[in-house]
């Protein structure tokens, strides 16, 4: 037990529901690129399909990190969908509002992230929390795309002097 009285297992359950949260984000994102509608789904199938890929790519390191710990990790979608944080909506095609959604979830993760990241630093689990920080950077560019995509993006080097 670390002198906060922080410790591993509440960092597995952070990691898990984390895990949890991206499964679910997986299985939208993958959704989307596959219903997305309107004159640039070529592009929009592509970027969803990478979203998704991504997030699958990195679920094995989510539950082996889990594990590193000496806890099991969760394995079934029921388990998924009890420990997810996050919800998923529906949206019919448009791929600005599915843009918008996954934005959301990309922030959302982000911020757990951000929360599991220190944990690791107070822990000393350095391993992770490499991990962890090669994550916020993906979520952090997926969110520059997605608010891009959604004019959401309003902020340039001139505003910034």
């Amino acid at each position: 037990m670390h002198e906060s009285g922080l410790t591993k297992r509440d960092l597995a359950e952070k990691l898990a529901v984390i895990l949890s949260d991206v499964v679910n984000y997986k299985f939208t994102a993958h959704g989307y690129h596959w219903n997305v509608k309107g004159p640039n789904f070529p592009q929009f199938h592509k970027f969803f399909g990478k979203l998704y890929e991504d997030a699958e790519g990195s679920v094995d390191t989510f539950g082996e990190s889990i594990r590193t710990l000496g806890y099991d990790a969760p394995q079934t979608l029921t388990d998924f969908m009890s420990m997810a944080c996050m919800e998923s909506r529906i949206v019919a095609g448009d791929p600005i509002q599915m843009s918008l959604e996954l934005y959301g979830h990309n922030a959302h993760i982000r911020e757990c992230l951000l929360v599991a990241f220190e944990m690791c630093s107070a822990l000393n689990q350095q391993g992770i929390a490499n991990f962890l920080a090669e994550r916020i950077g993906v979520h952090e560019k997926f969110m520059w795309q997605l608010s891009t995509i959604a004019g959401l993006d309003s902020t340039s080097i001139s505003d910034l002097h």
